[in-house]
């Protein structure tokens, strides 16, 4: 399927005349997500009502949160699924990763998916192919080289930097490319320190570790779970 073919079907799927709507059954929008926020949430239901679209008149809106626990994704997204979902909006890699895995046929909408290609979501770029869309900041590793960069420039006198990431999630892209992040700090001349963590209760740890080895700075690897816990 191609992008264009697929955003004009999941318009066309959720786009119908205002006399329609208290005629037909209304529109479910899922949302699968790591951790709830507050201060997020209300920010997606008034986009939706910008466009017309008013939670309890036109839509429904099932959200499902793995609060800190990323092995529930899984789960969360087969019961969005079961729940017959029109579209459901994917906030990191591991639900996009999970809802595909649960559904072939429902629209997945993916949220900042750092390589879609790569990750196995998309064909290309051009012609994603499946049911699968969304926006993608295309950054992967290459995003630690530039905050590498960042923290030289911003501390030049910085001689250890901590690496922090999820190494629980198969979609994290410092283990796979550990040779090339150490070369780049090389050339910066920082010297690294790995700080993997696989859930929240990890973090005071790994913090301690950063501090105990003479960490100037800790990079986070953008991860649901360390975004989750910012």
């Amino acid at each position: 399927m191609k992008r264009r073919e697929f955003i004009a079907g999941t318009a066309a799927l959720l786009v119908s005349s205002r006399r329609s709507w208290a005629q037909e059954t209304p529109r479910r929008i899922g949302f699968l997500g790591g951790r709830f926020d507050a201060a997020l949430w209300p920010s997606f239901l008034d986009g939706l009502r910008e466009h017309g679209w008013k939670e309890g008149h036109n839509i429904v809106v099932e959200g499902r949160w793995t609060e800190g626990r990323p092995e529930r994704y899984v789960e969360l997204a087969s019961e969005l699924v079961s729940l017959k979902m029109d579209v459901i909006v994917a906030s990191a890699p591991p639900a996009v990763q999970a809802l595909q895995q649960a559904t072939g046929t429902i629209p997945i909408v993916m949220i900042a998916v750092a390589d879609p290609v790569k990750t196995g979501f998309a064909k290309s770029l051009a012609e994603p192919g499946g049911n699968i869309t969304g926006i993608t900041s295309l950054a992967g590793p290459s995003i630690i080289f530039k905050l590498l960069e960042l923290t030289k420039d911003a501390l030049p006198s910085a001689k250890i930097v901590g690496i922090l990431f999820n190494e629980g999630n198969p979609l994290n892209y410092v283990t796979a490319a550990a040779s090339q992040i150490l070369a780049a700090a090389k050339s910066l001349e920082l010297e690294l320190l790995w700080l993997p963590i696989r859930t929240a209760d990890d973090l005071e740890p790994s913090l301690s570790m950063a501090q105990q080895g003479g960490a100037n700075a800790i990079i986070g690897s953008g991860d649901p779970l360390l975004f989750a816990e910012r």
